[in-house]
């Protein structure tokens, strides 16, 4: 958890710099800024919840009824 924080500070950071080298717009660096910060949190509660989330439950939440539909007629 920690590295996932890290690893967002230095992309935010790198963003930072590069929004302010190249003189952007205000708009745009609460754009990218809150970009950053909704994929944090998102990216956060995905490994907190990692045991009860998982991805293989959603796709067989979505197809499971095709595929009872695609076995029912045959």
């Amino acid at each position: 958890m920690i590295m996932i924080a890290l690893l967002y500070g230095i992309i935010v950071g790198v963003e930072f710099r590069y929004l302010r080298l190249h003189q952007r717009k205000r708009r745009t660096f609460y754009f990218v800024i809150g970009t950053a910060a909704i994929t944090f949190l998102y990216f956060e509660a995905l490994y907190v919840f990692r045991d009860q989330y998982s991805i293989g439950l959603s796709l067989e939440a979505i197809f499971s009824p095709i595929d009872q539909l695609i076995v029912w007629r045959r």
